[in-house]
């Protein structure tokens, strides 16, 4: 099914090529991930497909996130799992105005550096709030940790969100004369 030695890092570079396109909506990119003949199993809320081609499985990423106008990548966690490669990420997004998030966990195998199998679960589109205004901003603070940093993220984080906050300028509340 996939080759004994996996190329070095190259599955985790699959993984971040897989997430980063998808926010990106390149959906004949994602199809590049993968071996032409890529079998898949798609279980969503409302439905479980099967997809036997790259091509197939473009279309469907297409047929869910194609209406998108944008797309956040909330959280990401990219592993190896014996010969398994397990990508996890969470997304925010909007279609026609509406927001929603949605996780998806994939499960697959590499053969040649490409994913040859997968075996995908999502949460479905999530209707939430619109977020504040900070949030939808050019600007969003965007940090991510290594998977390998475990216990560290607090020590990284924090002192790089103090700074990040420092930069930004407070929005002063100027009273009226005699206020």
């Amino acid at each position: 099914m996939s080759s004994p030695q996996v190329n070095g890092e190259r599955w985790r570079q699959v993984g971040e090529s897989w997430v980063g396109t998808l926010a990106e909506r390149d959906f004949g990119r994602l199809a590049l991930l993968c071996q032409p003949d890529v079998r898949g199993r798609l279980l969503t809320p409302g439905a479980f497909d099967t997809i036997d081609s790259a091509r197939a499985l473009g279309l469907k990423f297409q047929q869910w996130f194609g209406e998108s106008d944008l797309i956040r990548i909330e959280q990401t966690r990219i592993q190896r799992v014996g010969e398994k490669l397990s990508i996890l990420y969470r997304l925010l997004l909007r279609q026609q105005g509406e927001w929603f998030e949605v996780e998806q966990q994939i499960s697959g195998f590499l053969r040649d550096d490409l994913i040859s199998r997968l075996d995908l679960l999502c949460s479905g589109f999530q209707p939430i709030p619109a977020p504040s205004e900070a949030l939808t901003a050019d600007a969003l603070l965007l940090m991510n940790a290594p998977s390998e940093a475990k216990g560290s993220t607090c020590a990284i984080l924090t002192p790089a969100i103090k700074m990040r906050l420092r930069e930004m300028t407070p929005r002063s509340s100027v009273k009226s004369p005699g206020g």
